[in-house]
């Protein structure tokens, strides 16, 4: 397991289960630009395996890897595709629909994309 300790607040998307990337940065011309070449090499760290928001840290397991990140490495994080589907999932949803307009209103069209979750 490796600390990830943050200067400041953690991007509110973190949590358990993403993956953490390390790019080495490096200074050129007074920028900082990724190590080795402008287009960078993301090195895959570990999974997050906790978040600690008010001490601005990120435990991330990288036991499969065995890398840690150097101080001033450029931190990014990615989501599981797998866990963090774009549809609703479920059996039922229920939906209320409301006109506060002091006038008549007519809807078109309502539109959902969901799955089942489970059987």
């Amino acid at each position: 397991m490796v600390n990830l300790i943050f200067s400041g607040e953690l991007n509110i998307s973190v949590q358990k289960g993403d993956f953490v990337f390390a790019t080495p940065i490096t200074s050129q011309s007074g920028y900082d630009v990724p190590a080795g070449s402008f287009t960078g090499t993301n090195v895959f760290v570990g999974i997050v395996d906790s978040v600690d928001r008010p001490s601005f840290t990120i435990v991330v397991d990288n036991s499969s890897t065995g890398i840690v990140p150097s101080s001033g490495d450029y931190i990014s994080f990615a989501k599981s595709n797998q866990v963090n589907a774009n549809s609703l999932k479920g059996y039922f949803a229920e939906v209320t629909f409301t006109n506060d307009a002091r006038r008549k209103a007519e809807l078109f069209t309502v539109g959902a994309e969901i799955q089942q979750s489970s059987k």
